[in-house]
């Protein structure tokens, strides 16, 4: 799709075997097993400011967001306000979906017009604008993106992770249309170039359909991130 923002990781069933599974990228052979037993001490970041600012944010994610930090706390995490400053969350928003456009269409541009009818017609018009943005608008878009990215970079130093929800929203039915913002949370970490990983959170008591409790950490610290989130699902 984009490669400036396309990214490799594994999807697994637990945690355990995410982190063989990314041992393996790595080719560096390693067991679950070595991973700490606990988080105490460590310094997790909740930037409420930056959560509440997204436009999809559901109650119940947010109840369920709630209870996952109390449960980190009781892990003995230490749970510290964090702030993202200076990280302009509409404009990185429209920046990320023109660099996609943009980069899409030089890939499937040549498709489309060789055969119009194989594409929809939402994804058709987004290859057509992506065809004839041009490099100024691209380049504004990546430094927009650069500008968020060194933002929430700066949000992380001091901190071994970050949290907040995934997505704004519990799972919601095939066909229904992405709310605005759908990717708010996500995008940070992205633009920064920096390891994250998500991890289910306790079912709504409003809904009871899923939702994703992201943890973000530092460049090269994705050992942190796994065991903050091996030791969340113990018990689950």
């Amino acid at each position: 799709l984009s490669w400036t923002f396309d990214h490799v990781g594994p999807m697994a069933r637990t945690v355990s075997d995410a982190f063989m599974l990314f041992s393996a990228l790595l080719g560096i052979p390693a067991s679950p097993d070595k991973l700490p037993n606990d988080i105490k001490g460590m310094r997790v970041g909740v930037p409420y400011e930056f959560i509440e600012a997204c436009p999809a944010l559901s109650d119940d994610v947010f109840k369920a967001f709630e209870k996952s930090v109390s449960k980190l706390k009781d892990l003995g995490a230490v749970i510290v306000p964090a702030s993202i400053r200076n990280y302009q969350i509409d404009a990185a928003r429209l920046a990320a979906f023109q660099i996609c456009e943009i980069e899409t269409a030089e890939f499937h541009g040549a498709m489309l017009n060789e055969n119009p009818d194989a594409f929809s017609t939402e994804f058709a018009e987004m290859l057509r604008w992506g065809m004839h943005a041009g490099d100024k608008v691209k380049l504004k878009a990546l430094t927009t993106v650069a500008a968020a990215g060194d933002a929430f970079d700066e949000a992380l130093m001091g901190l071994d992770a970050m949290i907040m929800p995934t997505v704004p929203v519990s799972a919601f039915p095939a066909g229904e249309l992405a709310p605005k913002g759908m990717y708010d949370y996500t995008a940070p970490a992205n633009f920064a170039g920096v390891p994250a990983i998500s991890v289910p959170m306790d079912q709504s008591d409003d809904t009871n359909m899923p939702a994703g409790l992201q943890i973000v950490g530092n460049a090269l610290e994705e050992r942190k991130l796994f065991t903050i989130g091996k030791l969340f699902g113990v018990g689950r």
